[in-house]
């Protein structure tokens, strides 16, 4: 890298050059646009968090409300089944 003031031979990511003391504008802009996109980045991820949250809790409560309509089924199942035996027994018994 060459120093836009003086012409001295720069090593790279140099901000000021060591013989005349100037800065390099391209490296310093890179930074800071590297800083704000960086900004903007962990911003995104504190905006994004509670939609997320929302999304999460809407999968966990379909989760809960399909296993519960699944239990309601099985037991809805299993209560006319005793039942019904129940009035097989009866039946044979008489």
């Amino acid at each position: 890298m060459i120093c836009s003031n003086c012409g001295a031979q720069l090593p790279e990511e140099t901000e000021l050059c060591p013989y005349c003391g100037a800065a390099d504008d391209n490296i310093i802009e890179r930074k800071q646009e590297d800083a704000i996109k960086h900004y903007n980045d962990e911003a995104y991820k504190i905006v994004s968090a509670p939609e997320r949250m929302v999304k999460e809790t809407r999968l966990f409560l379909w989760k809960v409300a399909a296993a519960v309509s699944v239990a309601f089924i099985i037991l809805t199942f299993i209560h006319i089944t005793m039942r019904n035996t129940i009035q097989l027994q009866e039946f044979i018994q008489a």
